[in-house]
C-alpha cells in the first residue's frame, strides 16, 4: 500500500522452505518494501488472500523474504471502494435539503463516499440541523490532459466532525466510471512518485 492505495504486480516464487517464502519482484518494488512491515499475496489456486510479514528486502537483487504467512478473511486489496486524497484542491458545493448552500474542499474520495472540509463550519452545522441528512454535491473532477468532469451527485450525511463532513454518495453509472478513472489516475501518479524515490535511493 502507498497513501492508502493498493499497488499490485506479479511476482515469481524463488523458494519456500520452513515457512520462509522468497520471491522475485522488481527493483522498485523491492526498495519500496524494504520499509514496509507486511504485504499481501493472491493466487487463483488459493482460497483466500495471504498476509505475510516482510523479513527482508534486497533491492539490488529485486528479492523479498516473507515469513509468518497466514490466510485472512478479507484483504484490504479486495476493498470495492479505495479512498484517495486528491493531490490538488477540489472545491465542492453542498446543496442542503432546505435550499441553503455552503462550500468546501474534497479531503478524500471513494466510489461510495466523500469527505469534505467545509469553509464555514457554522453554516455546515445549520445545514444539517433537524435531522436533515440529505444533500447534493457538485464538484469538478480532474481527468487526464487537464480536462475536468462536472460531478453532481446525491449524498447522505454519515459523520460530522469538527473539520470534516463525511457523506455516502450515490453516483450514476457515468459518474461512477469517472470517479473510478480518477482513482486509477491517482494510483498511476503514486507509482511514478515511488519510482522517483527508488531512483533517488540508488543515486545516493
Amino acid at each position: 500500500f502507498y497513501n492508502g492505495m493498493p499497488l499490485s504486480e506479479e511476482v515469481k516464487v524463488i523458494s519456500y522452505q520452513n515457512g520462509v517464502l522468497r520471491i522475485k519482484t522488481s527493483l522498485a518494488r523491492a526498495a519500496f518494501l524494504k520499509s514496509e512491515p507486511f504485504s499481501f499475496l493472491k493466487h487463483p489456486l488459493l482460497p483466500d488472500t495471504i498476509k505475510a510479514d516482510i523479513a527482508n528486502a534486497i533491492p539490488d537483487r529485486a528479492e523479498v523474504v516473507l515469513t509468518n504467512l497466514r490466510f485472512i478473511d478479507r484483504s484490504p486489496v479486495d476493498r470495492e471502494n479505495i479512498r484517495v486524497t486528491p493531490d490538488e484542491r477540489i472545491e465542492v458545493s453542498i446543496e442542503c435539503a432546505d435550499g441553503e448552500e455552503f462550500v468546501g474542499t474534497v479531503h478524500s474520495l471513494a466510489v461510495n463516499s466523500v469527505a469534505v472540509k467545509p469553509e464555514d463550519k457554522n453554516l455546515a452545522k445549520i445545514c444539517f440541523e433537524d435531522k436533515n441528512r440529505h444533500a447534493v454535491l457538485s464538484f469538478d473532477l480532474p481527468e487526464r490532459g487537464k480536462r475536468k468532469t462536472r460531478i453532481r451527485i446525491s449524498a447522505l450525511l454519515r459523520i460530522r466532525k469538527d473539520d470534516q463532513i463525511i457523506f455516502s454518495i450515490y453516483p450514476n453509472h457515468f459518474f461512477k466510471q469517472k470517479i473510478e478513472s480518477y482513482i486509477a489516475l491517482q494510483q498511476t501518479r503514486l507509482i511514478t512518485i515511488m519510482q522517483k524515490m527508488v531512483l533517488n535511493f540508488y543515486q545516493g
